[in-house]
């Protein structure tokens, strides 16, 4: 009895001064050696510039089971800085940008900024990650112009311990405020979200392993080009009060760019966290967006966000005619009188694979009733539709 006592005595000591360790620990101390191991298994360069500190947390109540009694730790950090891989991050030559007509120069229509007068300008400030377009080119080299994916004010994210004995950062929820992000895939469909570790060294160990479960924002932006889909979008994300917030909905977002050869800009509203460890997640998702006369709003859930895939939405669709939809789909469709149609929307937006199931809609074109169901399928060399 005496020893069991005894024996747990101890291990409350441990624990205890394992706490004041931490709590008194300068942990701008270990700033080099966490970007080092985030450099490393992340594949490109990661620095925090600002002030770096930790709460621990005991016992630990995002495990179960014995992990609970493994202390975990809540890093916050400020003035973030990631990388992109080589090849990426570097701006485009004139008349290169997704969706500028050959010859000549883009308008600039994201993520740089919308038109003089637009009713939303979702431009970043220059410098910034997302103030600088990608270049479409896979082939270029990086160069002292090179910008990085992301800037972040300031950042927290809940480590769990037990995995670092296998060189493994494994962060549970990563919840960034005021962050500056530019994603962007080339035509060969390699992106920069894609996190390869680097050669393992010679010494023979593995590389540090980087994963993270979730995602929070808090008042960002974002910036994406993608010239495979002929998309380039620039967005601010803002964080929903909780006056607003619903339980479904976190963050609102404002967004404006182009889709193939259409100017869009629209608004809506997002889930609060982002799960990155699940493949079936179900995410949430309502907007309204404009394309010129055309009109649509959405509303549903995304089950892969990661793959752009499992789309169940609910849809309503409205334009002038239906010639009009030729510059965001490239199908040539005929002019009608002003239509308006609602219905269930299912597929995915992979690359080169992208197909749409608009099924049991039902509308009007002029004064005459439209209803059916509606295949669209990407590809070479031209889009295909049908229905029934």
């Amino acid at each position: 009895m005496r020893l069991a006592l005894l024996v747990g005595g101890v291990l409350v000591a441990l624990v205890v001064m394992a706490g004041v360790a931490l709590v008194e620990f300068d942990w701008n101390r270990a700033k080099p050696w966490i970007s080092e191991r985030v450099s490393e298994s992340a594949g490109r360069s990661f620095e925090i510039a600002g002030n770096l500190n930790a709460t621990w947390h005991w016992p630990d109540p995002l495990a179960e089971g014995w992990r609970r009694w493994i202390p975990g730790i809540t890093l916050q950090a400020e003035r973030i800085t990631l990388g992109n891989p080589p090849g990426f991050g570097t701006p485009p030559a004139p008349g290169n940008e997704p969706g500028a007509a050959p010859g000549k120069t883009s308008d600039n229509v994201a993520p740089n900024a919308g038109d003089k007068g637009s009713r939303k300008n979702t431009a970043p400030p220059q410098n910034s990650p997302a103030s600088r377009p990608p270049g479409p080119d896979s082939s270029s080299p990086p160069t002292d112009q090179t910008a990085p994916m992301a800037t972040v004010a300031s950042a927290s994210a809940t480590l769990h311990l037990l995995p670092l004995l296998s060189r493994h950062l494994a962060f549970d929820t990563v919840v960034l405020s005021a962050p500056d992000v530019a994603l962007e895939r080339h035509m060969d469909g390699r992106n920069n979200w894609t996190f390869t570790p680097r050669t393992p060294r010679n010494d023979g160990r593995a590389p540090w392993q980087f994963t993270v479960d979730q995602f929070a924002v808090r008042q960002g932006r974002l910036a994406y080009v993608d010239p495979l889909r002929k998309l380039q979008l620039a967005a601010r994300i803002h964080t929903l009060p909780p006056s607003q917030a619903d339980g479904r909905y976190g963050v609102h977002f404002e967004v404006e760019g182009r889709f193939a050869k259409a100017r869009i800009e629209g608004s809506g509203k997002a889930g609060p966290l982002l799960s990155l460890r699940d493949r079936i997640v179900n995410y949430p998702l309502q907007f309204e967006a404009r394309a010129g006369s055309v009109a649509t709003s959405v509303e549903g859930t995304l089950a892969n966000p990661r793959a752009l895939k499992g789309m169940d939405l609910q849809v309503m669709l409205q334009a002038s005619s239906m010639a009009d939809l030729y510059e965001l789909t490239g199908l040539v469709l005929p002019n009608t009188p002003p239509f308006r149609t609602r219905g269930h929307l299912r597929g995915s937006l992979e690359p080169g694979h992208a197909v749409w199931d608009y099924s049991d809609f039902a509308g009007t074109v002029g004064e005459s009733d439209l209803r059916g169901d509606l295949r669209y399928v990407s590809g070479a060399p031209r889009p295909r539709l049908s229905g029934t």
